[in-house]
């Protein structure tokens, strides 16, 4: 075989494995596909619910089953639907100046289950006379399953 037709061989290989590549979302490595694409929009409106304080468009991205330990072995604190939907107007009235901003690095589906990887950024006012701006960034994961055709939130708020 000579050169040329060697260099031709790689050089078709490399573009017959490229179209066969899975297409990721432009500026990330989230895999392109209609679930991701689903998941990265319930996010989208959790964020701007967020940041109109808009409780019942939270609740509306949530599924009936949610179900949270908070991050420790208490059962006493797990937050549920039912919880949430009790405490998290309050809590979004409390606050003033509210900017969320969510960067995605990761999301896997599994048939009907889901979860994404992702950093936020907030910062607010608590509702006080001179209560100083207050800051919180982390990376969190949050997980989903699909009901009615729909992702819903199932723990991570």
């Amino acid at each position: 075989m000579s050169r040329l037709s060697s260099v031709l061989l790689i050089a078709f290989s490399a573009l017959l494995l490229s179209a066969c590549a899975a297409r990721r979302i432009p500026g990330s490595d989230i895999e392109d596909t209609k679930e991701t694409r689903a998941i990265l929009q319930v996010l989208e409106q959790y964020q701007t619910a967020l940041q109109q304080k808009d409780a019942a468009g939270v609740l509306a991205l949530v599924s009936p089953s949610f179900r949270d330990d908070l991050g420790n072995t208490n059962p006493s604190d797990d937050m549920t639907y039912a919880t949430l939907q009790q405490q998290l107007p309050e809590q979004l009235g409390r606050l003033t100046d509210v900017n969320v901003s969510i960067s995605v690095r990761e999301i896997e589906v599994n048939r009907n289950e889901a979860f994404a990887v992702f950093y936020y950024d907030s910062s607010y006012r608590v509702s006080r006379i001179r209560d100083p701006q207050r800051s919180d960034s982390d990376l969190a994961r949050m997980t989903f399953r699909k009901e009615d055709g729909q992702w819903k939130i199932t723990k991570g708020l």
